[in-house]
């Protein structure tokens, strides 16, 4: 007699397909469809929802996204920095120029006002990139210690988001000088 609780073992899918499972699942990003990816490749929709689940695949995909977001922020950031260099070396260039105007008679402005104006001009806006800069360095600082202090992924995220509320502020208020 056979026994009646007998199951079929199947031998386990290839390592290639689970991993290219996993891929379509990552491309998809949030809109991923798992019947779609069952179709794709053949594979029962409830094995993939095992994978998913026993080869976190939710965590792996956010994982990359925010390895990417802080890469995409870094460089972000970098080209804001370079951007305000650029913008400071200007303005030391025209406050050297207007200096010099104003100490020598050999003028490079219409007259010695302009080149006052052209003095305060150059001064506020080298003020303004470098208080800019200062609340830029505060605000990532902050975020830090929140990633590296907070555990729940809902409240690092709301903190992130007022943030860069504030960012937002603080640009406005910087721009509107």
């Amino acid at each position: 007699m056979e026994p009646t609780n007998t199951r079929k073992i199947r031998d386990p899918w290839p390592v290639d397909t689970r991993e290219r499972a996993l891929e379509l699942y990552i491309e998809q990003g949030t809109q991923s469809n798992l019947p779609a990816i069952a179709d794709e490749l053949g594979v029962p929709l409830d094995t993939l929802k095992y994978w998913r689940r026993t080869e976190l695949w939710v965590e792996k995909r956010r994982d990359l996204y925010v390895s990417v977001g802080e890469v995409a922020v870094g460089d972000l950031l970098s080209k804001e920095i370079a951007k305000r260099r650029q913008m400071l070396r200007d303005y030391e260039y025209m406050r050297d120029v207007a200096i010099t105007a104003v100490e020598d008679d050999e003028l490079e402005f219409r007259d010695k006002k302009q080149a006052i104006d052209a003095l305060n001009m150059a001064v506020k806006g080298m003020a303004d990139i470098l208080d800019r800069g200062i609340s830029t360095i505060f605000l990532q600082e902050v975020a830090q210690i929140i990633i590296d202090e907070v555990d729940d992924e809902d409240t690092k995220k709301r903190l992130g988001e007022r943030l860069v509320g504030l960012g937002s502020v603080w640009s406005a208020r910087g721009a509107s000088r």
